[in-house]
């Protein structure tokens, strides 16, 4: 593990992934327990910008088929620490997530089995229940109020 003074947390990006349908999509990873689910996301590499590391993770959990759209980037950004294990192994105490909201257009998803045991949509009035084991109440007050921005000043990309 790195030095206690230049242990960091690990940039990494989110995609609030949002069908036209007010559905939200919702990962497993192979890792898991049952029913603890996430949104698509993954690591920034050096060099790469927030859109380039979007795009690569979108690619390589959902597949090439995945048709979508970046909305906006979000405020909804979360810092979690990992189990000990994990900061041993990669040198950092977690990771602090920047997120985008992305709008699903067409195509099938093909998940890379490697990484992601499952997938699903999720309707907007259950996100908050499916999230609760995963992040704080505060986080997903905040995804809450921030969809009903975003849903509002996008009115026209869902129906």
């Amino acid at each position: 593990m790195k030095t206690e003074e230049n242990v960091t947390y690990r940039a990494s990006i989110g995609a609030l992934i949002v069908d036209s349908r007010k559905r939200f999509l919702l990962t497993e990873l192979t890792d898991a327990k049952p029913k603890e689910c996430d949104f698509v996301k993954g690591g920034r590499r050096i060099g790469e910008t927030e859109l380039q590391t979007l795009h690569r993770e979108i690619g390589e959990e959902l597949g090439n088929d995945f048709e979508y759209e970046v909305i906006e980037k979000s405020n909804w950004n979360v810092i979690y620490e990992w189990p000990k294990e994990l900061q041993d192994k990669l040198g950092y105490y977690g990771q602090a997530r920047t997120s985008y909201w992305v709008r699903y257009k067409a195509g099938d998803i093909k998940l890379d089995s490697t990484e992601l045991r499952k997938s699903y949509w999720v309707d907007e009035y259950d996100l908050a229940g499916c999230l609760l084991g995963l992040f704080s109440e505060g986080y997903i007050k905040s995804l809450s109020l921030e969809w009903e921005i975003i849903k509002n000043n996008h009115s026209e990309l869902f129906n």
